[in-house]
């Protein structure tokens, strides 16, 4: 574990983790593109909301995805 400093919105936040320089980057940048894809959040915690749903929104959409795509692998076998 490593103490990494992240940036959501205005604020910057320290944490521990494990993850390798370049996950971290990863999950940073798509981070800052959830957060900088919702205007007008009135304040830093409804911020962090808005955030957490969208991404939520798209993991689930993406499994739905995934699950049509194997669906649809296995009818071609």
């Amino acid at each position: 574990m490593r103490d990494v400093t992240i940036t959501i919105g205005k604020k910057t936040y320290t944490l521990q983790t494990s993850l390798d320089q370049e996950s971290l980057a990863r999950v940073s940048e798509l981070i800052a593109n959830t957060a900088g894809n919702i205007p007008g959040a009135p304040d830093q915690e409804l911020l962090l909301v808005l955030c957490c749903l969208q991404m939520a929104y798209y993991a689930d959409r993406t499994g739905e995805r995934l699950e049509a795509l194997l669906r649809e692998q296995e009818t071609e076998q």
